[in-house]
């Protein structure tokens, strides 16, 4: 091709456009050919091929520590550390918090997370990772976090047996931690009969009350 170049526009008129439409074609033929696949291509022009998805750029981060940005970094020190160093999740930075709600344990210590997070996506998540799924939010006020405690407090009180051991402080501490999201309690059995007192002095937001006993009598 014999081209005269009469100003730098006609060169990147006519050149660039050439040049770019060779490239095209050669990535084109050696795809087609089956010799490199699109993203070998990619690789090669730019240095290294691009995450596939978010679990992908996830492995990277857990194989390469060393590769996780700064924010990630800090993310994951604030929520390895929550329960020495608790924290209300409000103030922390928002670019940060959604890493650190994401990287939080669902077995927190119930204390620290009632009081400092109010994520409905974490508490989502703790109720599936209790009741796997079986969990209905209409039924508790169409919050999570709602949801989480009064199952949670349904559940210790159902199953706490004085008898075997159970503490009477960690029933207290348990209801004082669960008291401002407990509106309604459904109990089906009590195996011992647990200072109720408890239950109406510290639940001040309760405003419906099933409970069923059951008598076995002894002949």
């Amino acid at each position: 091709m014999k081209l005269k170049k009469k100003s730098g526009r006609l060169y990147s008129q006519k050149v660039f456009p050439f040049l770019i439409s060779q490239s095209k074609t050669k990535k084109q033929r050696e795809m087609s050919s089956g010799v490199v696949s699109k993203r070998q291509i990619e690789a090669r022009e730019f240095g290294s091929l691009p995450p596939r998805n978010a679990s992908y750029v996830k492995k990277a981060f857990r194989d390469r520590p060393s590769d996780e940005s700064l924010l990630f970094k800090a993310a994951r020190v604030i929520a390895a550390n929550f329960e020495k160093e608790p924290q209300n999740m409000d103030s922390v930075p928002k670019r940060c918090r959604e890493k650190v709600l994401e990287l939080l344990p669902t077995n927190l210590n119930i204390q620290i997370a009632s009081a400092n997070v109010h994520s409905e996506k974490y508490w989502k998540r703790c109720c599936d990772h209790r009741w796997k799924g079986n969990c209905v939010k209409s039924l508790h006020g169409n919050s999570w976090k709602q949801t989480y405690f009064e199952k949670y407090l349904q559940d210790l009180l159902e199953s706490f047996d004085s008898k075997s051991g159970d503490d009477d402080d960690t029933l207290k501490e348990s209801i004082e931690a669960a008291s401002d999201y407990v509106f309604s309690l459904k109990i089906t059995q009590l195996l011992t009969h647990p200072d109720l007192s408890l239950i109406f002095d510290k639940l001040h937001n309760l405003s419906d009350l099933t409970l069923t006993y059951v008598f076995v009598r002894v002949f």
